[in-house]
């Protein structure tokens, strides 16, 4: 029951009580799945949660927790903290720093989907920042097809870790060329990731 509490306060936004249950659940039942999975989601909540607050101190900490997770180094969700890691040194006007994790967040989810990535988490925070040394809009010469396939891996991230990302413009414009029959090579899961990813745009 503590598992569903906490997902009850996740989503109220209560996160430092959603995170309480959680420790009363992982002191219960370490090893489950759905709690090892839960403990990430609430980490990365608290991140972003943090940024749009623009309190870099906090997301350090933040940062560190997920490092800590085993959970939290498999797959692309390395990237995500690394990405973080990057705008919160720009908050603090540490570019260098920005700048070693940018290149982090490109060599683990690739340029494209690194900088739609950071992208979306700069777009949190509403310009308290400076712009990291990375483009924010897709690659003029990138492939379009290839294009597709870097955002629904960067979308599939953000499905992962709780916080689905909107397809704006430009990229959606963009990768439309590559979404066309003769051109799109993604599987099913990644072409529902990216309609989805548009029509949450379209709300917004």
């Amino acid at each position: 029951p503590f598992i569903y509490l906490a997902e009850a306060c996740e989503k109220r936004d209560a996160l430092n009580r959603a995170l309480k249950f959680l420790s009363e659940a992982e002191a219960r039942d370490p090893l489950n799945p759905e709690v090892r999975r839960a403990r990430v989601r609430l980490l990365a909540a608290t991140v972003l949660r943090h940024l749009r607050q623009a309190k870099p101190h906090l997301l350090a900490k933040d940062c560190a927790e997920l490092d800590a997770l085993p959970q939290a180094r498999e797959r692309d969700r390395p990237a995500f903290v690394a990405a973080a890691r990057c705008v919160g040194a720009l908050l603090e006007q540490n570019r260098p720093e920005a700048d070693r994790w940018r290149d982090e967040a490109c060599r683990i989810i690739g340029g494209p989907a690194a900088c739609f990535l950071l992208a979306r988490l700069l777009g949190a925070i509403q310009g308290a920042a400076p712009e990291p040394s990375l483009p924010l809009e897709p690659p003029a010469d990138a492939d379009a097809a290839a294009l597709a396939a870097a955002v629904a891996r960067a979308c599939s991230l953000g499905e992962d870790l709780g916080m689905p990302f909107a397809l704006v413009p430009p990229w959606a414009e963009r990768i439309a060329e590559g979404l066309k029959p003769e051109a799109c090579a993604l599987d099913a899961a990644a072409l529902r990731g990216l309609i989805e990813a548009a029509l949450r745009a379209g709300e917004s």
